[in-house]
């Protein structure tokens, strides 16, 4: 699962801390009949406004494409 978007992240992983800290990294999900992995990373309309921050998001989605992979 992947959520984009400090809010999608907090409330659907559960964590406190912003976007900027948990981007990129890979959390649990539970989904009430098994474990999931997701990710978060950051909003497409964040990155309209920061353009400099794609390169985060281009790692994030190479580390989607790798589990995905394997």
């Amino acid at each position: 699962m992947v959520c984009l978007g400090g809010p999608s992240a907090q409330t659907l992983l559960g964590i406190k801390e912003g976007i900027k800290r948990s981007r990129g990294r890979w959390h649990a999900y539970h989904t009430g009949t098994r474990e999931i992995r997701a990710i978060a990373s950051f909003h497409p309309a964040y990155l309209l406004r920061n353009p400099i921050e794609k390169r985060f998001v281009w790692r994030d989605f190479l580390a989607i494409k790798k589990a995905l992979a394997g």
